[in-house]
């Protein structure tokens, strides 16, 4: 008896995880379609409350100079730039975890939040509807399939983004342009400064992101490299920026700003190894310690 008990027991844990698996596959395809249709929505300007940041403001105006992107572009500038997430939080509801299947019920359902709160932000920034998941969705798309479309088209949002990150700190400068200031950018860590030039014969700059921003969108973007589910930034004084990635090589690397262009640095911060705009489609290099001699 005490052997049908326990076959019991466990068909009803079978079917309860799988119906656990099915409800959580259901929610991934909803969020996979809703990112489809924020990505193929063009002509898009950035949220109201994102332009109002410091590193959004056009200089040369004095006004927000809101930037035509695809929809999920600006869903996920909306959602870093809220600081209502962790790093960790965020590169949750952007991927899906390697192993789904394996995971404990409790992992699972935790998952399920990340996607319905990923649905959320890009329903309540697009007005879009929760579109139909249907019987052949679930029987059809695999796991690895719903992870590599999600992954490609977070990895092409992200890399814009960061493309116009790094362009901002292009600052146009010419020979007539001589009177300028400095400003504190609010959020930063008190040594990433930006210069405001005065507008002469129609130079028009925006002034850089700040630096706990800008170390969330490139921890972010190596998860898009570099699958991982766990992540973390840190930033320090000297305009530098630690990002840890268990999955990439190496897994742990560190930025920082020199004369206004991001380098990753090694193991002595005040020594640039390469510019981060060289890494947009290969990720970090490699940085090997010193040998003790």
């Amino acid at each position: 008896m005490k052997l049908l008990y326990f076959l019991i027991l466990l068909f009803i844990v079978n079917v309860w995880t799988v119906d656990v698996l099915l409800k959580y596959k259901e929610e991934v395809i909803i969020t996979n379609k809703l990112i489809k249709q924020a990505f193929k929505r063009n002509g898009v300007e950035d949220n109201k409350s994102v332009r109002e940041r410091p590193g959004i403001t056009d200089y040369c105006t004095g006004e927000d100079s809101a930037q035509q992107s695809n929809g999920l572009e600006v869903v996920i500038k909306a959602i870093v730039w809220k600081e209502k997430f962790s790093t960790g939080e965020m590169n949750r509801m952007f991927a899906i975890p390697v192993a789904v299947t394996s995971s404990p019920l409790k992992r699972i359902n935790e998952y399920k939040k990340h996607e319905t709160t990923m649905q959320k932000e890009i329903k309540d920034e697009l007005d879009l509807s929760t579109p139909e998941v249907t019987k052949e969705d679930l029987k059809n798309l695999t796991w690895e399939q719903l992870r590599i479309k999600r992954r490609r088209l977070i990895r092409k949002a992200l890399r814009s983004i960061l493309s116009q990150a790094l362009d901002n700190d292009k600052i146009k400068v010419t020979p007539n342009t001589t009177r300028h200031k400095r400003s504190k950018l609010s959020g930063t860590s008190g040594k990433d400064k930006t210069v405001l030039l005065d507008k002469k014969d129609g130079d028009c700059y925006r002034s850089t992101w700040p630096l706990e921003i800008m170390c969330r969108f490139i921890a972010l973007y190596s998860s898009s490299l570099y699958e991982t589910d766990y992540l973390l930034d840190l930033t320090f004084e000297k305009n530098t920026c630690y990002i840890t990635n268990y999955h990439s090589v190496p897994e742990s690397f560190s930025y920082k700003k020199f004369n206004g262009i991001w380098h990753q640095v090694g193991m002595d911060p005040d020594v640039p190894l390469q510019p981060l705009e060289e890494q947009l489609d290969y990720g970090p290099r490699v940085v090997r310690p010193k040998k003790i001699t």
